[in-house]
C-alpha cells in the first residue's frame, strides 16, 4: 500500500480480502477486519456529514446572502442549528439501516466466506457472485444521502419561516421587540420541533428548486407550513401589540 496505506481504510486485511476477491471471488470472514470497518465507517460518515453541512450553508448564504443590505443572511443560524440537530438524530435513528436491508445477502455472504482449512478450486469459479464490500459501500452511500437529504429539509423549511418571522418583527415598534420575540418563540417552537421530526422519518418535503407544480407534494405541504407560519406570527403580534392591533385592523 505504501504511502497510501490507512490503518482504518486502507490495512492489511483490506489488501487480502481485496486480493482474495480479484483471485478467488471469495472474502475473508467479516471478524477478520471487523473492528477497522466500523471504526472506519464512523470516521467516514463523520466527514461526509460534515462536508455536507459545510456545503449547503455556503449554498444558503449564496442563495440569500443577497438580501440583508450588513451581508448578515437573515435565517442563517435558523438554518445552522436545524441542520446539525435533524443529521445527529437522523444518524442516530438510522444507525441499524447501515446493515444491509437483504438479510439473504449478509447471510450469503458469512457463507461464501472463506474458511482457513477450504481449498478453492480456481477452474470453477462463480461468475455471478456479487461482491458484499461493494454493496455494503454502495448502501452506506444510500443512507448518507437520506440523512443528509432529512437534514436539508429541515434546515431549509425552519430558515424560511426566520425568513417571514423577521419581515414580520420588521413591522413591530422596537419597544415591544422583545415581547414579539418570547411570543413567536413560543409559538413556533413546536411548528419547528414537527417539521424536525418529520425529515427524519423522511415525510419532510421541500421544494428546493422553487419551480415545481402547483399540486406537487413539496408546494401542497409548503402551503400548510405557510398556514402555521401565520398563525404563529398572529399569535407574536397579538402578544406584541395587544389592543392597539384591534383598533388598526377594525
Amino acid at each position: 500500500h505504501g504511502k497510501q496505506y490507512s490503518l482504518l481504510e486502507n490495512n492489511c486485511n483490506h489488501f487480502a480480502s481485496d486480493l482474495c476477491w480479484a483471485l478467488l471471488r471469495r472474502r475473508p470472514p467479516d471478524w477478520i477486519n471487523n473492528t477497522a470497518e466500523k471504526m472506519a465507517r464512523n470516521t467516514r460518515t463523520t466527514h461526509i456529514l460534515n462536508q455536507a453541512f459545510r456545503l449547503a450553508v455556503a449554498s444558503y448564504r449564496g442563495r440569500y446572502g443577497g438580501a440583508s443590505p450588513k451581508g448578515e443572511v437573515v435565517g442563517e443560524s435558523a438554518f445552522k442549528t436545524t441542520f446539525e440537530y435533524t443529521c445527529n438524530n437522523a444518524l442516530e435513528q438510522n444507525l441499524e439501516k447501515f446493515q444491509l436491508p437483504n438479510a439473504d445477502l449478509e447471510a450469503k455472504a458469512a457463507a461464501d466466506s472463506m474458511q482457513i482449512d477450504e481449498v478453492v478450486d480456481l477452474n470453477h469459479l462463480p461468475e455471478d457472485r456479487q461482491d458484499i464490500v461493494a454493496l455494503r459501500r454502495e448502501h452506506e452511500q444510500k443512507v448518507h444521502n437520506a440523512i443528509i437529504l432529512s437534514a436539508k429539509s429541515a434546515a431549509h423549511a425552519v430558515a424560511y419561516a426566520a425568513r417571514k418571522a423577521n419581515v414580520a418583527r420588521e413591522k413591530i415598534p422596537k419597544l415591544r421587540h422583545d415581547r414579539w420575540e418570547e411570543a413567536w418563540a413560543e409559538a413556533s417552537a413546536p411548528l419547528l420541533m414537527q417539521w424536525r421530526e418529520e425529515a427524519v422519518q423522511g415525510k419532510l418535503l421541500v421544494d428546493f428548486s422553487e419551480a415545481a407544480a402547483p399540486d406537487a407534494p413539496a408546494v401542497l405541504q409548503q402551503r400548510e407550513r405557510d398556514r402555521q407560519i401565520e398563525a404563529a406570527l398572529e399569535i407574536a403580534a397579538r402578544a406584541a401589540l395587544g389592543d392597539e392591533q384591534d383598533v388598526n385592523q377594525s
